[in-house]
């Protein structure tokens, strides 16, 4: 077990792959990574976010420069640094300092140290204890189907969180299975026995989404009715609350409150009712550029932020690919040539597993014979 920060968030700046390679294999296991560019930064208030910050010096020296300026402490930032840049740093303290390439433990063993000096005040109230990932025990997520290496992380990561009650945050791309995520952290909570209650935020009209999530009072408005919303069904059970970036500015300052506190009123009433709900949110929108261009709050981004997982797109992860067409091959008495496979293999798969597993039904339905071949495959 080890206790760590909640927000379990570290912010890389750099735009080269071995750099960001080296970070994902060190560090992808315990940290969700957060890419930042140097035109960038910095994405939020460092002040009040607790996190551990990596700056690739690689860059000409202005860029680097530009960062110590804004980063008022160095007391969570470690610096790659190879020796024709050493002049850029001597406003930082060479502990700073990191050569690049170095050994993964190394890069690990210094950022578990600059997380111990974050400032208490920002720790006391998001440390918690958690497994190991590497040793959290992921026989509930076997339905996220695939043995890949980046799978793995992300349900190693899943299972470490499920048993608390923390506010989780799932980023990906639509299609990579967020819904399906989210649903397995219910069931390997401590509220699995109680109402796991999915809201899709960009499916509800504006005019409606506030009495579908709190409930309504006769009179409230024309043809209201007595009606309870998604926070009190949910209530001792989790909200998922999926596509959260679509929601108003107004939105945005209730939902906080609500976060905060527990506490709604019904529409129509000014009435307060608790609500005792875990929060799991989804979204494949980049919520840090959201915040940036103020559509999106900066303190509703780190209440939901309380862990955050990364699920891959499946164009990272392709050798999942023979694993999740096996069922819907079987469904249908089909198997795939070796040409077919590899062409599938190939492909990139903007709409993620959801577009696999609909190509694949559309291919064992347009091939008369037991084999799929590339001309029977659809895209």
């Amino acid at each position: 077990m080890s206790s760590v920060s909640c927000l379990n968030r570290i912010v890389l700046v750099s735009d080269r792959s071995d750099v960001i390679g080296l970070c994902r294999n060190a560090l992808g296991s315990v940290y969700s990574i957060q890419l930042v560019d140097y035109a960038d930064f910095p994405p939020f208030s460092l002040d009040t976010f607790p996190c551990v910050l990596l700056v690739d010096a690689s860059r000409p020296c202005e860029p680097i420069e530009a960062v110590l300026t804004k980063t008022r402490s160095h007391n969570r930032l470690i610096i790659f640094v190879s020796g024709a840049m050493s002049r850029v740093l001597s406003r930082a303290p060479p502990m700073c300092c990191v050569p690049f390439p170095c050994d993964a433990s190394l890069l690990r063993r210094m950022v578990e140290q600059r997380a111990a000096l974050l400032p208490e005040a920002l720790l006391s109230s998001s440390k918690v204890c958690l497994p190991e990932p590497a040793e959290a025990d992921i026989a509930g997520f076997e339905k996220l189907t695939g043995t890949s290496k980046e799978l793995r992380t992300v349900k190693r990561q899943l299972a470490a969180v499920a048993a608390e009650n923390l506010t989780v945050l799932l980023l990906g791309e639509s299609g990579t299975g967020k819904s399906l995520a989210a649903g397995l952290l219910h069931r390997c909570s401590r509220r699995k026995n109680k109402n796991y209650v999915p809201v899709n935020m960009a499916s509800i009209p504006d005019g409606l989404v506030e009495s579908e999530l709190f409930g309504t009072v006769p009179g409230a408005y024309t043809g209201a009715v007595k009606r309870a919303g998604r926070f009190a069904k949910a209530d001792g059970g989790t909200l998922f609350m999926d596509e959260i970036a679509e929601t108003s500015a107004n939105l945005q300052s209730k939902l906080l409150n609500v976060l905060e506190t527990g506490f709604f009123c019904n529409v129509g009433s000014d009435t307060e009712h608790h609500a005792d709900v875990r929060f799991i949110c989804a979204t494949n929108e980049d919520l840090l550029f959201l915040v940036r261009t103020k559509r999106f709050r900066e303190d509703l981004y780190y209440r939901i932020a309380d862990y955050t997982v990364i699920i891959p797109p499946l164009r990272e992860r392709r050798s999942d690919i023979p694993e999740i067409a096996g069922p819907i091959l079987t469904e249908y008495g089909k198997s795939l040539s070796e040409e077919a496979l590899e062409l599938l293999m190939e492909y990139d798969w903007p709409g993620n597993v959801r577009q696999l597993r609909s190509c694949l039904r559309r291919s064992c339905i347009l091939t008369r014979s037991g084999t799929i071949r590339p001309e029977n495959v659809r895209f």
